[in-house]
């Protein structure tokens, strides 16, 4: 019995030293094999054990009455006496190896089979995946060449929009909206999008310097007079575009800013930033060669029934660098008339006032005078007139046109 179980013992070490290693796949389909070659094996041990159990006593006895002789060779004896000892350490261990096979086998058949369970789901998850993968590469890939070539950044500045997109042609009934807003500030009025054009206030204010090349040219004066009627002819330049311009500009969120950079092709630059919501603030400042502009804007608006008023607050300056001279001045009334019936027109009015600061401009003022509409003249309509009086307190230029055609300055030469 002894011999056959360590004979089958040799052949299972025999045996684990010859398997070479396979990849998973062989080792998650050959674990039903391996876990039933161990339990067979064991079941042999459990055998052999038994075998050895039995013949354990009687092995024993025998080896006593040898040692009880007389005549035995004491070498023997003690021979005797070690294998007798080995052989119940040998039975002790292959006791103790069968009791915890036995205890932990069912364990580890769980543990082998929850392996075996999770691996499986990982493998259905990973091939899932790589279906869904490749179902978004033939959607979203092409096998097109161009699409892998690399190219240099483009040099050319950006594209500029030329022009506003057109206004959708949708009815609107303005009296229904505007006849319980008589007399109130329309800032705080909700207003439908119909109302308004595709701009925010921020860009609106920067096509005041459409005609920023006349800044360029009044830093050009050495003339004080003649480089304040500059600026003026400055000023009425920025309502040119106004005359159709009856759509109301989007107020800009809170924190807002717009960059308008022309210095490529114009040589200026501003930014505008919406500082306050209620009432509505726009800051802005603009610098080209050799000047730089700067106001903060904010209105006031009336709906009076038949045309709505918006009067600005705020002061707008002007500062030439070569000179250190500085303007400031402050915007027209401007009226969008026909609210309710007709087509709706704007027109602007009142009386400006442009004082001078600073270096040679200090004490020299130009008043300008907008003409409103009417009905009972033969003049043209949208006049501008408007004189330069120097530090003497005369009349040094005269400025005369149309706020949406053309503004002619002309010097004083006589008393």
């Amino acid at each position: 019995a002894l011999e056959l179980a360590k004979t089958q013992a040799t052949s299972c070490e025999s045996e684990e030293d010859e398997e070479e290693p396979a990849d998973d796949t062989d080792s998650v389909e050959e674990l039903p094999q391996v876990i039933k070659q161990l339990t067979v094996k064991l079941d042999d041990i459990k055998a052999c054990a038994e075998m050895v159990e039995r013949h354990k006593l009687a092995l024993q006895r025998k080896l006593s009455e040898v040692e009880n002789l007389q005549d035995v060779d004491k070498t023997f004896s003690e021979k005797a006496t070690v294998f007798r000892v080995a052989c119940n350490a040998l039975i002790l261990s292959f006791t103790e190896y069968v009791d915890l096979t036995t205890t932990h086998g069912n364990k580890w058949k769980r543990m082998l089979h929850n392996e075996r369970e999770q691996r499986e789901r990982l493998q259905e998850m990973l091939e899932q995946l790589a279906r869904q993968l490749s179902q978004l590469e033939k959607v979203a890939g092409t096998d097109d060449e161009e699409e892998n070539e690399f190219y240099d950044c483009d040099t050319e500045g950006a594209c500029n929009r030329t022009n506003v997109p057109e206004k959708p042609n949708y009815p609107l009934n303005l009296w229904s909206i505007m006849k319980n807003c008589i007399g109130k500030d329309l800032s705080k009025i909700p207003m439908p999008v119909n109302f308004s054009e595709p701009l925010s206030m921020l860009q609106r204010l920067t096509e005041d310097y459409e005609y920023a090349n006349i800044l360029d040219q009044a830093a050009k004066c050495t003339d004080p007079c003649e480089q304040l009627a500059y600026v003026a002819a400055f000023t009425v330049s920025s309502y040119s575009t106004t005359s159709n311009r009856t759509g109301k500009p989007f107020n800009p969120l809170l924190g807002e800013t717009y960059e308008c950079d022309r210095t490529d092709d114009l040589g200026w630059r501003a930014i505008s930033e919406q500082v306050s919501h209620h009432p509505p603030m726009v800051a802005q400042y603009c610098e080209g060669k050799s000047w730089k502009c700067w106001q903060e804007f904010t209105m006031t608006s009336k709906f009076r029934g038949k045309y709505l008023q918006v009067i600005p607050r705020g002061t707008a300056h002007v500062e030439f660098m070569p000179s250190g001279n500085r303007y400031s001045w402050r915007k027209v009334t401007t009226t969008v008339h026909n609210i309710i019936v007709g087509k709706l027109w704007v027109d602007h009015h009142g009386e400006m006032e442009i004082i001078g600061h600073g270096g040679e401009a200090a004490g020299l003022t130009c008043h300008l005078k907008y003409i409103p509409y009417s009905y009972f003249t033969r003049d043209n309509q949208r006049r501008v007139t408007g004189w330069v009086v120097g530090a003497d307190k005369f009349v040094k230029w005269m400025l005369r046109g149309t706020w949406d055609h053309k503004v002619d300055i002309v010097e004083v030469t006589g008393s």
